[in-house]
């Protein structure tokens, strides 16, 4: 474990929930869909996931959000969220070279078994699972949009330098999820709506 650094899981779970509830809010809004899709050129919600992922994470959350736009005309926007339950589901400590920590901040998640004789970098890795309740607006863009609550499952992936105090920065670099149930509140169908006015 780290020689001068504390690190106290139950405040990290705390912010952790926190960064996920912001994560998921950021990444599911029109602000950061436009963004990502090219629509717009700056874009705050873009800028506030930088101070909660590594750039390849953020730079992967883009890719997929504007593919999501591109290949299915879907935007999502969360609209609101409970995180119900979090729980620490593992924690790693190693010592890596420079290399191996670069090699962690361009996306590689599995950390080495055996540490190096010139390792000079402590690291943690920290797994968080989270069970939430969402209410999700998906719109096929110029067609339907519906709102859904979902029931959600997620294991968040945080890494931080932990050699002192002060180079703590916890950051997520990887999200894995599924849905446990999913329910329809609402659907709205664009054509529909103009068969009416007619």
């Amino acid at each position: 474990m780290p020689a001068q650094t504390r690190v106290e899981l139950p405040e990290f779970l705390e912010g952790a929930k926190a960064a996920a509830k912001t994560h998921l809010k950021t990444v599911n809004s029109k602000d950061f869909a436009e963004f990502s899709a090219g629509l717009t050129h700056e874009s705050a919600a873009a800028a506030e996931l930088g101070d909660y992922c590594t750039l390849r994470f953020v730079d992967l959350l883009k890719r997929a959000t504007a593919e999501t736009i591109r290949d299915r005309n879907m935007m999502l926007e969360l609209q609101d969220i409970e995180i119900q339950s979090a729980a620490v589901s593992s924690v790693k400590y190693v010592q890596l070279t420079q290399t191996q920590y670069e090699a962690q901040t361009a996306g590689l998640l599995v950390l080495p078994w055996l540490w190096s004789a010139n390792a000079t970098i402590e690291y943690m890795q920290i797994r968080v699972t989270t069970r939430s309740l969402e209410t999700m607006k998906m719109t096929i863009i110029g067609q339907e949009e519906g709102l859904a609550l979902q029931d959600n499952t997620r294991t968040w992936t945080f890494v931080s330098k932990v050699g002192s105090p002060d180079e703590l920065d916890w950051r997520i670099v990887d999200l894995y999820g599924e849905s446990n149930d999913a329910k329809k509140l609402s659907h709205t169908v664009y054509a529909d709506e103009a068969d009416d006015a007619r």
